[in-house]
């Protein structure tokens, strides 16, 4: 439940304690009533502050995590989609590999990570 909509507790209880005190009655003086009631604003207004800041670094956490999740599934789904239709090279640093051995050839994936970073460990080429 949202923190906004909660201020009525706080609120009702301060005013069924003093609906209670004026009309019922109580063993104490009115300034110890007065006084109490102070009390019960004051803590029910820490507590309302207390529960808002607390929603919001709940809220900004679930962002957080969403954003994290969020990019996880864009890589996962890149690199499915870069692995899905790409078949095994037959050629792999210069070196014929037979057609079914699939342990002496390196799949080829590039996702956006390291499509920049190729050029650094390619040794043909200069680096520019």
């Amino acid at each position: 439940i949202r923190s906004v909509v909660l201020w009525v507790m706080p609120v009702a209880t301060v005013l069924m304690y003093v609906a209670g005190t004026v009309f019922l009655g109580s063993p104490h003086s009115v300034s110890d009533v007065v006084t109490n009631a102070v009390i019960m604003v004051i803590l029910a207004t820490f507590a309302t502050i207390g529960q808002r800041s607390l929603e919001l670094q709940q809220r900004m956490a679930f962002v957080t995590v969403a954003a994290e999740r969020t990019l996880r599934a864009q890589a996962e789904h890149q690199l499915h989609h870069a692995t899905e239709g790409n078949e095994l090279p037959q050629r792999v640093y210069g070196i014929e590999s037979a057609a079914g051995d699939a342990q002496s050839v390196a799949p080829t994936v590039m996702t956006t990570v390291t499509v920049s970073t190729e050029k650094v460990f390619d040794c043909s080429t200069s680096l520019d």
